[in-house]
């Protein structure tokens, strides 16, 4: 493996070429393989990340828990089918330790924020990006906050508030690999508002998530928050389950 160099020993990024180094002898050792297809050499190439809709597409419809009483569904907008290599990647970045796909992931959903957010809330005035919580345990595992970094980006680049205002309790299992029923069952009860105090301080909420299957997770966490006084208006998740 070499690298090209100028005659005054820069690299064409404008780097040393001994800083490459270490980066290079890495990758010798460790080879990076694309998250999605497994090709060398690239962390997640862009054959596999053309299957992600810049702006996001909404997916609510197909998303059976979403639907209340009153018929007012919650709009979602997803960035891509969580199925394929979008689903491969999803996976390594949650729960594969490719902690390296995290801020490009966060930033495309923060993107796709940008781009709705004005259809995700008409008053502008004291929104909160909620992330949806993760199990204490499951963190630990994953060795990162996943939906919480996507929701500070969002927040950073929408120009709102992230609010970590939500928490688990009781004995919720990491929902990766339950299916439907399995999601109801595991996820009621166990959403609840941390930080009532904080509360007060906003009107409405976006959802931040990674996966939406059944919608479970995103209705208790909409279903929480209301019951504080704040209006939940959409959702942003990184892929959707087909129905």
């Amino acid at each position: 493996m070499s690298v090209r160099s100028d005659r005054s020993g820069r690299c064409r990024d404008g780097s040393r070429d001994w800083l490459l180094v270490p980066r290079l002898l890495g990758r010798l050792i460790i080879p990076v393989r694309c998250a999605g297809c497994g090709r060398y050499d690239i962390a997640w190439c862009r054959s596999c990340q053309g299957a992600w809709v810049p702006a996001g597409f909404r997916c609510e419809l197909q998303v059976p828990r979403l639907n209340r009483s009153d018929s007012i569904t919650l709009p979602v907008w997803a960035l891509t089918a969580y199925d394929g290599a979008s689903r491969l990647a999803i996976l390594a970045a949650k729960a594969g330790g490719r902690h390296d796909l995290h801020p490009v992931m966060a930033s495309r959903l923060a993107y796709a924020a940008w781009c709705r957010r004005a259809a995700l809330a008409v008053n502008q005035d004291r929104i909160a990006v909620v992330p949806v919580p993760s199990s204490s345990r499951a963190i630990r595992e994953r060795g990162a906050d996943m939906t919480g970094l996507l929701a500070r980006e969002v927040a950073r680049n929408c120009g709102w508030q992230m609010a970590a205002l939500l928490c688990t309790s009781g004995r919720k299992r990491d929902q990766v690999g339950l299916g439907r029923a399995a999601r109801q069952r595991n996820i009621a009860g166990t959403i609840q508002v941390v930080h009532r105090r904080l509360s007060p301080q906003f009107r409405q909420a976006v959802l931040i998530d990674d996966i939406v299957t059944s919608g479970a997770t995103l209705h208790h966490s909409r279903k929480a928050l209301e019951a504080c006084g704040i209006r939940v208006v959409g959702a942003m998740v990184l892929a959707a389950t087909a129905p």
